[in-house]
Formats: structure tokens, C-alpha cells, sequence
């Protein structure tokens, strides 16, 4: 047991490494910090004060594909649920490219490649009928809910993370199984 939460903290701090090392500036309320300044600042600190800091790790080589994603996206919904809801999105996120670029429905517009922007693209192109865009649609409400819940005031089961990884599955092989026209 302890080697899987060990493992889960691991995955965790490699995904969260990546967002923070994205965010700039954190703002809260009145509360706003330069993260990115903040750290450096207290990584000198530290090694004034003698500790040893490892070297920065650097973004791994290869990306996880979508069965990957899912898989650690299982280990987290017993203790993470609300966080492997989001993981499993990301999976969901990454099949959707993929399909598009497969597709060659890439257009110029950076907007198009969000989820939204590639939903549309694969409807538009005959690819993938209304219902399940909009399933795609609530699947990513769902998703807002669980890794937002101040907003919504929800809480989400080991149960519930597990149910949503399943649809996640579902779609995923749904849109891997997408093929251009002949």
C-alpha cells in the first residue's frame, strides 16, 4: 500500500512540477505571489543555508500516451478522486488531438485545439455525431466540477472517479477507432 501511495505522490509531483513551472503569478483574493520569483528566491535561500538541492528535473523525453493516462488515473481515484477525475480528462484532451491530427482536420487557428475546438472539428467533419459531442461537453462539466469543488460544492466518491474513468475509456477507444474516408 504504501508503495502505491508512493507512486501516486510521484505521478502527482511530476504533473504538478509541470503546471507550476507554467504559472507565473498566483493570485488570490488580495493575496498574489510571483511564484516563479518567490522560488528562485527561496532556492538561494536554501542553499545559503546549506542544503544540498537536487538539479532541476527536466520534462521527460516521451509522452504518456491516453491508456497510460487512464492507468494512473485509476491509482488516484481511491485517495484522489476529485484528482484523478481531471488526469482522466487529460486523457480524453489527448485522444481528441490525436483524432484531429489523424484526421489531417488541423486547421491554423491555435483555438481549434482546444477540446471544444476539436469537438467541433471532428462533428463538423461527419466524424463524430451530436451526442456524443455532447457527451464529450458534460463529460468536460463533470470535470470542471470535480477539479473546481469550491465552485461547485460537490464531492466525488472513489466510486464516482471510477465511473468517469470508465466513460473516459469509452470515448477514448471511440475516438482512436475514428478513421479518415475512403
Amino acid at each position: 500500500m504504501a508503495s502505491n501511495r508512493h507512486r501516486h505522490s510521484f505521478f502527482l509531483r511530476g504533473h504538478l512540477r509541470e503546471l507550476l513551472r507554467e504559472l507565473s503569478t498566483f493570485r488570490y483574493g488580495d493575496f498574489e505571489l510571483d511564484f516563479g520569483r518567490k522560488v528562485r528566491d527561496l532556492e538561494s535561500r536554501a542553499k545559503n543555508a546549506g542544503l544540498n538541492i537536487p538539479s532541476k528535473p527536466t520534462p521527460s523525453s516521451h509522452s504518456l500516451n491516453a491508456a497510460q493516462i487512464v492507468s494512473e488515473s485509476l491509482r488516484l481515484a481511491i485517495d484522489f478522486p476529485a484528482a484523478a477525475v481531471g488526469v482522466a480528462w487529460t486523457a480524453v484532451e489527448h485522444e481528441l488531438l490525436n483524432a484531429v491530427e489523424r484526421l489531417s482536420l488541423a486547421v491554423d487557428s491555435p483555438a481549434n485545439y482546444s477540446p471544444y475546438g476539436c469537438i467541433k472539428m471532428l462533428v463538423q467533419s461527419g466524424h463524430l455525431n451530436n451526442n456524443t459531442a455532447e457527451l464529450l461537453g458534460q463529460m468536460r462539466q463533470l470535470r470542471n466540477k470535480a477539479v473546481h469543488p469550491a465552485a461547485s460544492r460537490s464531492q466525488i466518491s472513489p466510486e464516482e472517479a471510477r465511473e468517469f474513468i470508465a466513460l473516459t475509456e469509452g470515448i477514448i477507444n471511440k475516438l482512436k477507432s475514428l478513421e479518415k474516408e475512403k
